[in-house]
């Protein structure tokens, strides 16, 4: 079996529950849950069929006959969870207990496969980590994580991870997908150039990386102070951010997370396609208020 193992720190307030909401935890499950959200971001291109069958060939599946995925995550790290209690709404006073940022565990990613096949699912573990989260508001710059270093592997990983992160997220990309985008490295953009009008499926349409902030604390005020003035302002096309009501959902297809480079800290915007639950009216412009979110933290 081979292994790459990679220690992380929590930069933003990780509030991951598992059955008693007032208790912290920390597990595998969630990491690869995350892993299989981005794998299918990455890949609009494919039918919804393609989508599945490949999904299940790595991931594994529930279904009768299914399969067993071809790679594990462990998590290594004995450590007890340094935990206290944040604001989950940085404008509210509603506390709840979270995995304290400055936390560090080590991941272990593990598989029979070849070289290739978990150098490869590596890079998704990173990717998905640096754009995604773990816990509640993990679209709202909660449960933000950054890599310090691979601490252990019996294979070579042959990548060099402490370049500028624009540059490392488009590799990634090309590694894992055959998609076309454009690189605006002065920017710190990367769009998605693929016609995908076809897909009914919330797949990656672009990455920003922001302005620099003094704090992490300042990112997530920001972007709560957003949410509040946007959704006060534009009211019915607010529902392109994502929303809940007694009938109908949308989590939001603007996926906001923070980066930590040199002790600044930066957000990190993805942009996914817009679909609206079936019985929904589309806003009148399902790309406005979003721009507009990521203009404010550019």
């Amino acid at each position: 079996m081979n292994w790459i193992d990679s220690e992380w720190e929590v930069i933003t307030p990780m509030f991951l529950h598992g059955y008693d909401p007032y208790r912290v935890e920390l597990r595998a499950p969630p990491i690869k849950g995350l892993m299989r959200y981005w794998w299918r971001a990455l890949h609009g291109e494919l039918s919804m069929e393609e989508l599945y069958r490949r999904e299940a060939d790595y991931f594994g599946s529930a279904d009768k006959g299914g399969k067993k995925s071809k790679f594990q995550l462990r998590l290594l790290s004995d450590k007890q969870l340094l935990q206290k209690k944040y604001k989950l709404l940085t404008t509210k006073n509603f506390t709840r207990k979270a995995i304290q940022d400055g936390f560090k565990f080590i991941i272990r990613i593990q598989s029979y496969e070849d070289d290739a096949f978990l150098r490869k699912f590596f890079l998704l573990q990173y990717f998905s980590l640096i754009l995604g989260g773990l816990g509640q508001r993990v679209r709202r710059g909660a449960g933000a994580l950054r890599l310090i270093k691979i601490t252990n592997a019996n294979i070579d990983i042959e990548y060099n991870l402490s370049r500028e992160r624009i540059i490392i997220l488009s590799e990634i990309i090309t590694e894992l997908t055959n998609l076309n985008y454009e690189l605006d490295n002065q920017n710190r953009k990367i769009i998605f150039s693929e016609n995908l009008s076809f897909s009914n499926f919330p797949y990656l349409k672009s990455i920003t990386i922001g302005r620099e902030f003094s704090s992490w604390m300042a990112i997530r005020k920001k972007i709560d102070e957003q949410c509040h003035l946007l959704k006060k302002r534009y009211r019915q096309d607010y529902n392109s951010m994502g929303f809940a009501n007694s009938d109908e959902k949308l989590a939001s297809p603007l996926y906001i997370s923070i980066i930590k480079e040199n002790d600044k800290y930066f957000p990190i915007m993805s942009r996914l396609n817009y679909v609206p639950p079936r019985h929904t009216s589309p806003p009148n412009d399902s790309d406005k208020v979003p721009n507009k979110f990521i203009n404010s933290l550019r």
